[in-house]
């Protein structure tokens, strides 16, 4: 608190006889100075800083226009309130259009008796504003201790916002960044009414609405107002940021009838910045925490995607330590900036430091995704691209890539928003039923991003399993042109193994059938069957098999491919 109310001043100021003439609706002014003005030149106020009782005896002005124009310029100086001494010559009372004009700015004029001398005044005043002062730092001093001895025994948001709340004799709450109230103290039953109604809005009014808020003043204030039953109620929120990071903010909140005489804002701005210091230090400690097991579980899955594991116990051993499970399903998905080597070069004028930023903002943008895709994931960044892993062992298959798809596209569009300039164009490798085989998955996810880059373009989202023939026709070397097949094979005689066919009827007759360009009569022909058990298979077949291989013309020529190569491989 840097000052006292007008308020406040009446009241110490009483037993000088101090009284208000007009300007009532300013008496929440805060006064912080005492200044005297006796100038003719009521337009030399340049010197005013704000906050000001200004005492004057007006006697320098020789009509009303000149006191009007001399308080419209105190006015615009933010000036508190302006006290008029009689003096030896003064006139015992003002114009009633001054009078009225103070009422209009809401700007207090006060009043003493003439054997008063500015000396009494003055030292009531800054006796007062002293006064409050040390009580304030003594108390401000209180929160810094409590807030102290949390931190150093270990305490967490719920010990802050208790503390806070104690102090203050006010509800407070802290809200994340996605506005969910993750600590709260009620201190009272109205209190607890705030907190209630507050978990229960679904509107955007604080929160991430803070980042848009105007801040009352350079100390990241918003304040709002909330009704609950008929009673009125006044929030202040303050932001807290952890570097250039939005965490959330802390609310307290009061009861607007007591507000004008109870609510003391320098105790509650101390209150709030202290708590908002020590929620930052909680946090600092908790992601250095984090930092260091994010590092060795991406050292984990770096490993595991390189296939640098000898022996299954070894990658048992060291899943089991980090509580992940062997035996989940998991997808990779690989999200490749754009040309980012020609970026760099175009913008290496701007430094390291722009290009760190550009990474630091499209690893907030891929994090907070997939946090909402309601799956645990692991984010890797690498040079030019961001690897994530996926845990989609909670999913249904088909809503699961339809919300991953969804996801990748507000990837695409939240980066196109934020950051101008860079795309990215995202591969999402095929679920695997094992930990052991998410190289396989990593190494599809690269080659759907090589595929679809060349034949349809950057800046776009590909299924591997939606690349047709084009998954087997990337191998680099013979070898691998066998394991792709080996590999596509195997799931399509998985799938018909587990339908119970497995005589290979249906591989043979789907095999016969794209032969015979879906001739039903030539399919029986070649089999020599009847064409009604060629239908018969053929829609067995429909039922096993992923609608696509009959809907997709490279899909087809793929599963053609393969069961001529079946053969060979078999």
């Amino acid at each position: 608190m840097k000052g006292i109310t007008v308020k406040e001043a009446l009241h110490v100021l009483a037993e000088h006889q101090v009284s208000l003439l007009g300007g009532g609706g300013g008496l929440n002014r805060m006064i912080t100075s005492v200044s005297v003005f006796e100038l003719a030149e009521w337009d030399q106020v340049s010197w005013l800083c704000g906050g000001e009782l200004i005492l004057s005896t007006l006697n320098m002005f020789s009509c009303t226009d000149e006191i009007l124009a001399a308080l419209a310029a105190f006015n615009k100086h933010h000036t508190a309130a302006v006290l008029v001494h009689p003096g030896a010559k003064a006139r015992t009372e003002l114009d009633p259009a001054i009078i009225s004009q103070a009422d209009a700015w809401e700007l207090p004029i006060l009043t003493v008796h003439r054997d008063v001398a500015y000396a009494s005044i003055m030292g009531c005043v800054y006796g007062h504003i002293l006064n409050k002062q040390a009580v304030q730092l003594a108390r401000s001093q209180e929160i810094n201790k409590a807030l102290t001895n949390i931190l150093i025994s270990g305490g967490k948001v719920e010990s802050i916002v208790q503390m806070l709340s104690n102090i203050l004799k006010k509800p407070v709450a802290i809200f994340n960044e996605v506005d969910k109230i993750i600590a709260h103290n009620a201190y009272a039953d109205w209190g607890q009414s705030i907190v209630d109604a507050l978990s229960l809005e679904k509107e955007e009014k604080y929160g991430q609405a803070a980042l848009k808020a105007p801040a009352l003043n350079k100390d990241n204030l918003f304040r709002r107002e909330l009704e609950i039953d008929r009673t009125l109620y006044q929030l202040t929120f303050y932001k807290v940021f952890f570097n250039q990071d939005y965490l959330g903010c802390i609310m307290t909140g009061d009861q607007t009838e007591r507000a004008e005489d109870e609510l003391d804002a320098g105790l509650e701005l101390d209150g709030l910045y202290h708590a908002a210091t020590a929620w930052s230090l909680i946090e600092m400690a908790a992601r250095a925490a984090t930092e260091s097991q994010e590092k060795q579980l991406q050292a984990f899955f770096t490993d595991l995607l390189n296939d640098n594991f000898e022996t299954e116990d070894a990658l048992n051993i060291r899943a089991h330590h980090f509580g992940v499970s062997t035996a989940g399903r998991y997808n990779v998905v690989v999200i490749d900036i754009d040309e980012f080597e020609q970026y760099c070069l175009k913008n290496r004028k701007k430094g390291e430091a722009h290009i760190q930023k550009i990474k630091a903002d499209l690893g907030r943008i891929i994090n907070w995704s997939f946090a909402k895709l309601h799956a645990k994931s692991t984010i890797l960044p690498v040079s030019d691209c961001f690897v994530v892993i996926s845990d989609a062992d909670q999913h249904n298959v088909n809503s699961y890539y339809q919300d991953l798809a969804e996801l990748c596209r507000n990837i695409q569009q939240e980066i196109l928003r934020k950051i101008p300039g860079i795309t990215v164009t995202i591969g999402i490798g095929s679920r695997q039923t094992a930990l052991s085989s998410l190289a396989r998955s990593y190494e599809e996810a690269k080659k759907a991003i090589r595929i679809g880059g060349k034949v349809f373009g950057p800046d776009r989202s590909y299924f591997y399993e939606d690349m047709g023939i084009y998954n087997i026709l990337v191998a680099k070397s013979p070898q691998e042109l066998q394991d792709n097949y080996l590999y596509e094979l195997e799931k399509i005689v998985r799938l018909f193994n587990l339908s119970d066919n497995r005589d290979n009827s249906l591989l043979d007759t789907l095999e016969a059938y794209l032969d015979c360009q879906g001739s039903l009569q030539n399919s029986a022909r070649a089999l020599d069957i009847h064409p009604n058990t060629v239908l018969y298979r053929i829609q067995k077949a429909k039922t096993v098999l992923d609608p696509s291989y009959f809907s997709n013309c490279d899909k087809q020529l793929q599963l053609h491919v393969l069961l001529k190569m079946r053969r060979m491989l078999y």
